[in-house]
């Protein structure tokens, strides 16, 4: 391949990213870019096949590369879902590709660190320009009050996805600073300092705080080698730790988000129900992308101190927000080990690299890309990186320049270069067959939410036929797609229709609460009052105070005669004046339990004081609703 074709190949590729995307899409972004980075690796695969490139050699990193796909196959044989673990297998192919690719090109001196930092600038420069426009569209410093910096778009779906980006893109910007002459330095210069501004300005704390840490570490690694006096190494550090220090006093009482803690807590309960996860499966792990079907399973009810929607099943999350345990839970420990050692690896070889630098400018540009290796670790530690393609490139690139400047010089193992661009471009076309049916579902799936939302039954019925395959079957709310079926038969009227469509969606998600509650809800109607009821007992082991769950199932104990444990479940509700369904079912289930009480003369009902005028009087019932659920759940 012509050395010109490959460095505009690879330029496009990269400084385009930011405008791939696909509105008709849940997601716009994710897909969209890793068919645009595939397609990048097939495209490669072929010109370098029909080069005739001579050799392609191997080292531990590209060893711990290829494992990681087989792992996540491998889980293919205990998965509960499938499709999940075929896309996220896909997802780890095409990672690996890209290293192949990137390491090939760099070893056949097809493309250089300078090719590819200029892409880098472009694609900077276009997320930035864009990010300063929404900034002051948005607002401008009126987004530093609370938490309105959420109200940023970005091209990359969420500000913290982009100050991440960012941040992986500030090695390349410095190798353009240090090579580059007269003024083109000082428009690197400029883009560089854009860029950390809107990194401070936007107040991603995962990124700050991998910004420093990954500086420091750099800084200390460079220093180390570097022929100074103890003295003046402490002295140097003093003085940033000094400055460091002016700046967050001078600056606390802007960046509210820095200080805010609502995050963290809701991460450090994502991370228990992973752990728990993890404990019951810990060699071998639940399956790759399937973590986000048993999240539920480990219970919701802690998640109300942050966010009752999050408790009460309404809100879902799809990662546990640390990608090493996101690891761990789904390929196991074996998994795990392979992800620590390709971070290991990397961090060996750059250390390397800056030990072995010529002059202090190298030493600098070697430990900028150790600065993005452990800044991205603590990233990933708190965030999830791990699930954006873009995301993956932007570190594989590094890894790449890392590697091939530890490797330069040193023999390594080398394979038939036709055999392994054969099966790059075998694997890169069924990554693009899974990924572009998972694209024709998601825009089905697109159309569904939006029939879903105007209650147009009949559409969103076949929207969610239409929408799953043998590659997708989960919306991007975890939801299974045949949950939307049953919902359009049950509002159609179709009840042994939206039965078998629950009872797929069961088999599909057995932990989402909506299935649970909806499955158990057509058992009832159908008079099947213990199979309801043992769906309603899964929904609230889940999370205890569900509300439908709990007046739904306190209906069916109604219907079933068992009054009294009718009546202790609804008042387990919290009081909704404005609920009708709630109030007409406490009303009913509390009436025939009262009644039988006072009747009795048993104490609850007695400790009230309570009279038959009372009992039969709804305003009544209502306003004591607190008193009566007090004294018998106190009792019971």
């Amino acid at each position: 391949m012509p050395n010109t074709i490959s460095k505009y190949l690879l330029f496009i590729i990269i400084a385009c990213i930011p405008f791939i995307h696909w509105s008709a899409i849940v997601d716009t972004t994710m897909l969209s870019r890793q068919i645009w980075l595939n397609t990048f690796c097939l495209l490669a695969a072929i010109m370098l096949l029909i080069d005739n490139i001579k050799k392609i050699t191997l080292s531990p990193l590209h060893y711990l590369l290829i494992v990681l796909p087989i792992i996540s196959l491998l889980s293919y044989t205990y998965t509960q879902n499938a499709a999940e673990t075929i896309y996220t297998t896909c997802k780890f192919l095409l990672t690996t590709c890209l290293f192949f690719m990137v390491t090939t090109l760099l070893q056949s001196n097809k493309i250089t660190l300078l090719n590819i930092s200029e892409a880098v600038s472009i694609f900077a420069l276009i997320a930035c320009s864009y990010q300063v426009f929404e900034l002051f569209e948005k607002g401008n410093l009126k987004l530093l009050e609370g938490k309105n910096l959420y109200e940023l778009n970005s091209l990359f779906g969420h500000k913290n996805l982009f100050s991440s980006i960012m941040f992986l893109c500030l090695p390349f910007l410095n190798y353009l600073i240090i090579n580059s002459q007269n003024a083109i330095k000082y428009l690197y210069i400029l883009l560089t300092i854009i860029l950390v501004g809107l990194l401070v300005f936007i107040q991603t704390k995962a990124v700050l705080i991998a910004l420093l840490l990954g500086s420091g570490v750099s800084i200390f690694v460079v220093f180390n080698g570097l022929n100074l006096s103890p003295k003046l190494k402490y002295s140097s550090f003093s003085i940033l730790l000094f400055m460091l220090g002016i700046a967050g006093i001078l600056l606390k009482n802007k960046l509210t988000l820095l200080s805010n803690n609502d995050t963290i807590v809701e991460r450090t309960l994502l991370w228990q129900n992973t752990w728990q996860m993890i404990k019951e499966n810990p060699l071998t792990g639940v399956g790759a992308g399937n973590w986000q079907l048993f999240f539920p399973k480990y219970g919701l009810h802690h998640f109300m101190q942050t966010n009752y929607l999050i408790s009460d099943g309404y809100t879902t999350f799809q990662r546990p927000h640390n990608d090493f345990l996101w690891i761990w839970s789904e390929l196991g420990i074996l998994g795990l080990l392979i992800y620590i050692g390709i971070f290991t690896l990397a961090i060996y070889y750059a250390i390397k690299n800056i030990k072995a630098a010529t002059n202090t400018q190298n030493k600098i540009i070697e430990a900028s890309f150790l600065m993005a290796v452990i800044g991205y670790l603590f990233i990933a530690l708190v965030d999830f990186p791990l699930e954006r393609s873009e995301h993956q490139f932007f570190l594989i690139i590094s890894l790449s320049i890392i590697y091939n400047k530890y490797f330069k010089d040193k023999t390594t193992t080398a394979l038939n270069p036709k055999t392994v661009f054969i099966a790059i471009i075998v694997i890169s076309i069924f990554n693009l067959n899974v990924f572009f049916n998972r694209v024709n579902a998601e825009t089905h799936a697109h159309n569904m939410l939006v029939a879903h939302n105007k209650a147009n039954w009949n559409l969103m019925l076949k929207e969610a036929q239409k929408a799953q395959n043998n590659f997708y079957t989960i919306d991007n709310f975890s939801i299974p797609l045949p949950w939307y079926a049953g919902v359009a038969y049950s509002a159609l009227g179709n009840k042994a229709e939206a039965k078998k469509a629950f009872e797929n969606a069961y088999q599909i998600n057995p932990y989402q609460i909506h299935v649970l509650n909806n499955i158990a809800s057509t058992n009832e109607m159908q008079g099947n009052h213990d199979l309801a009821l043992q769906y309603y007992n899964e929904a609230l082991s889940i999370s205890p105070f569900q509300p439908d769950a709990l007046l739904n199932k306190s209906a069916a104990l109604f219907n079933k005669g068992n009054n009294d444990e009718a009546f202790n479940n609804i008042l387990k509700f919290k009081f909704d004046a404005e609920n009708t369904q709630f109030k007409n079912y406490y009303l009913t289930i509390a009436k025939a339990k009262l009644n039988k009480d006072l009747l009795k003369n048993k104490l609850p009902a007695t400790k009230l004081n309570l009279e038959m005028p009372n009992i039969n009087s709804d305003t009544f019932l209502l306003n004591n609703f607190e008193t009566i659920k007090n004294i018998y759940l106190n009792l019971n």
